[in-house]
């Protein structure tokens, strides 16, 4: 078998489940694969590209669009820098 095509046991090590789950994921659509001469096979690069869509859609899920949470300016107690207290003795 070409190092490309990944049987079911290959393929379910890259997305570290079982054979058995590869294989429902396949028989469902989830998963990029095909069934030939009674075995699910799938291509190396379309697993990957699969696992990348996955995880952006899984990132941008948890990434919200708008703040959840207001956040409160802070505002400066005093304008402008402190005061300095007259040295004794200094020229003004």
């Amino acid at each position: 078998m070409s190092d490309d095509i990944l049987n079911k046991e290959a393929a379910a090590l890259l997305l570290d489940c079982k054979p058995s789950t590869f294989e429902d994921m396949a028989r469902a659509g989830t998963v990029p694969a095909c069934k030939v001469g009674g075995s699910w096979i799938t291509h190396r690069t379309a697993l990957a590209d699969w696992i990348c869509e996955q995880a952006k859609a899984n990132l941008k899920a948890k990434t919200p669009d708008k703040p959840t949470a207001v956040q409160k300016t802070i505002t400066p107690l005093r304008k402008g820098p402190p005061k300095l207290p007259q040295l004794v003795g200094a020229a003004s």
